[in-house]
């Protein structure tokens, strides 16, 4: 293991022949592992017998700080219709006198109106989130399982069905 850049941390007998059959490697000068203790009790934490000494180990190991993001959105469903289309009508009749044979130029200038009429009735809001880390073990076969597990659970709580089967 040493010609992997491996160190075994556990010095001495694991087993209670004498052998030493519990590992724990560490790259060598790897800060993480402090201290290693081998019990010379022959149980488990239960207090169950068992053959082998059990194995202590300290880790030096700080978790890394969350990512945290930046989301930024529009809460549209709090516009005010009939306001909003007030100003649009008025953006779109300013928009007819602004006559330029360019159609860049015209295009800029509808963007800027509407974005600056979306401001106004829906301001950008930004919110600070940690993401979450997604579970190796819950893969879309499992989700899918999950969502009709669920579509079959509001099924048979509703009380039609419960008529119609005869439960």
């Amino acid at each position: 293991m040493e010609s992997f850049g491996l160190m075994q941390l556990v010095v001495g007998s694991t087993h209670t022949a004498g052998h030493t059959l519990d590992f724990f490697f560490v790259r060598d000068g790897c800060p993480i592992a402090a201290a290693i203790h081998v019990s010379y009790e022959l149980h488990d934490g239960a207090g169950c017998k068992s053959y082998h000494k059990m194995i202590i180990a300290s880790l030096n190991y700080v978790r890394p700080p969350p990512e945290i993001l930046a989301l930024c959105f529009r809460n549209l469903r709090s516009i005010y219709t009939a306001q909003i289309s007030i100003d649009v009508s008025c953006a779109v009749s300013d928009l007819l006198e602004f006559m330029t044979p360019s159609l860049d130029v015209v295009t800029a200038e509808c963007f800027k109106k509407f974005r600056s009429i979306l401001d106004i009735h829906a301001p950008l809001v930004e919110r600070l989130m940690v993401p979450k880390r997604n579970s190796p073990w819950f893969d879309e076969p499992l989700r899918k399982q999950k969502q009709l597990k669920i579509s079959m659970e509001r099924k048979w709580l509703n009380p039609a069905f419960k008529l119609i089967s005869g439960l």
